[in-house]
């Protein structure tokens, strides 16, 4: 079984050379200081309260976020990602971004990654991040790349990926970051 390693930075993630690494973009990479995991979990709440239907609910909460931050600036969450993407570049690894964000504001989250001078060429979004990883490197990284370092604040999104994966295929590192996001 592969472990979900928890890290507090950037700067404790091991590269392993020629590495396909997978970055999840809220409260990893970026975040907005109006909105935090409280927010999430009080609007949750309260839209299932409203509707008693958990799905619905986090769909609510999702819509509210996607319009609010359109007026929001990003901030760095770890200072140390620009020396990460350096380091990883030079071990020969290639960096993509997978999301839960939904496409529908694909321009805006590439907007605010360029407002603090983050550029990625691949942006995947979809919810169920296991299955998307999958679609991932079997088609666009076919062949490729063994090794898959993956990195996420959210442990359900880690779980899915390992649930996932053809671990017999792939040597997959799975890290958490835990700092508290304020």
């Amino acid at each position: 079984m592969v472990e979900i390693r928890n890290i507090s930075s950037f700067e404790d993630v091991v590269i392993i050379p020629n590495s396909l690494i997978v970055i999840d973009i809220d409260d990893t990479l970026i975040k907005y200081s109006q909105f935090n995991q409280s927010w999430w979990i009080n609007k949750i709440q309260h839209y299932h309260t409203l509707t008693k239907n958990y799905e619905l609910a986090e769909h609510l909460a999702n819509e509210e976020w996607n319009k609010h931050i359109e007026t929001c600036e990003p901030e760095i969450v770890d200072k140390y990602i620009h020396d990460f993407i350096d380091m990883a570049k030079s071990n020969d690894c290639h960096i993509v971004l997978l999301t839960a964000r939904n496409d529908i504001i694909r321009e805006l989250t590439k907007k605010h990654l360029l407002e603090v001078n983050l550029y990625f060429e691949h942006i995947y979004f979809n919810k169920d991040k296991g299955t998307e990883l999958v679609k991932i490197v079997e088609t666009d990284y076919a062949g490729i790349y063994k090794n898959i370092i993956v990195i996420d604040d959210m442990e359900k999104n880690l779980l899915n990926i390992r649930n996932k994966m053809n671990l017999s295929k792939y040597e997959l590192q799975l890290y958490k970051i835990t700092r508290e996001i304020v």
